[in-house]
C-alpha cells in the first residue's frame, strides 16, 4: 500500500484485510509506504501488534523509490474511503502491478481504460477482499513485461503527455471562444479624487 497514513486511506481496514489474507497465504508480506501524524501512525502500529502480525508488516514511512517498490510488488491493496483520480493506482498500472481497490468513481474510470484493476465495495467483508487480492496475485499481470505495461499506460488518457495535450486544447478552445475585446471598468484615485473609465482588453 502507498499513501499517507490518514483516515481517508483506511489503513485499519487494510490491516484487517491483510490479516484475513494471512490465513490463506501465511507467507504474505505487507509493505506500507507513507507517513502520517503521530497519532495515526501509533494507532496503526498498535493494531498490527494486537493482531499478532508484526513480522509480516513493514511500516517504512516515506520513500523516494515508490516506482521500484511497485514493480517489486505482487499487488497493490487500496481500500480508500474516498479519492479523486488516485495517482498511485495509475502508477501501479504503469508498473504492471495488479490493483485491488475500493469501488470509487476515480478507480472505475482508471479500470475502464487500463488492465488488472479490480474494485469492490467497502461494504464487502474482509474475506471477500482477501479473496479478491488472492485472485489478483494468482492471475498476475495481463502483460508479463514491464515494457508492455508502460506501453499500455503511455497510450492511455492518463499519460502526462496526453493530459498536457488535452489541457492545451481546452485552453485554446476557451480563448478562441472569448470575445477579442472585453470591456472592463478601471477605478483609480488621483489624490482624493476618484476617476473611473472604461477600457477594453
Amino acid at each position: 500500500h502507498v499513501g499517507r497514513i490518514a483516515p481517508q486511506k483506511n489503513h485499519l481496514r487494510l490491516i484487517a484485510v491483510f490479516a484475513e489474507l494471512l490465513k490463506r497465504r501465511p507467507q504474505a508480506r505487507l509493505l506500507v509506504v507513507g507517513r502520517g501524524d503521530e497519532n495515526s501512525s501509533r494507532r496503526l502500529q498498535q493494531r498490527v501488534e494486537e493482531l499478532g502480525i508484526t513480522r509480516h508488516v513493514t511500516l517504512c514511512g516515506e520513500r523516494g523509490d515508490v516506482p521500484r517498490l511497485l514493480m517489486a510488488a505482487d499487488v497493490l491493496i487500496f481500500p480508500s474511503r474516498w479519492e479523486g483520480l488516485p495517482g498511485v493506482v495509475q502508477e501501479a498500472a504503469a508498473a504492471g502491478t495488479p490493483v485491488v481497490a475500493s469501488d470509487l468513481p476515480g478507480v472505475r474510470e482508471i479500470a475502464e481504460r487500463l488492465d488488472d484493476i479490480r474494485y469492490l465495495p467497502l461494504a464487502a467483508s474482509d474475506r471477500q477482499w482477501a479473496e479478491a487480492v488472492e485472485a489478483a496475485v494468482a492471475k498476475g499481470p495481463s502483460d508479463r513485461t514491464r515494457e508492455g505495461a508502460l506501453r499500455r499506460f503511455a497510450a492511455s488518457p492518463f499519460a502526462i503527455e496526453r493530459v498536457a495535450e488535452m489541457n492545451c486544447r481546452l485552453w485554446v478552445g476557451l480563448s478562441e471562444a472569448m470575445p477579442q475585446k472585453t470591456p472592463f471598468v478601471v477605478t483609480r484615485f488621483i489624490g482624493s479624487t476618484r476617476v473611473t473609465h472604461r477600457q477594453t482588453a
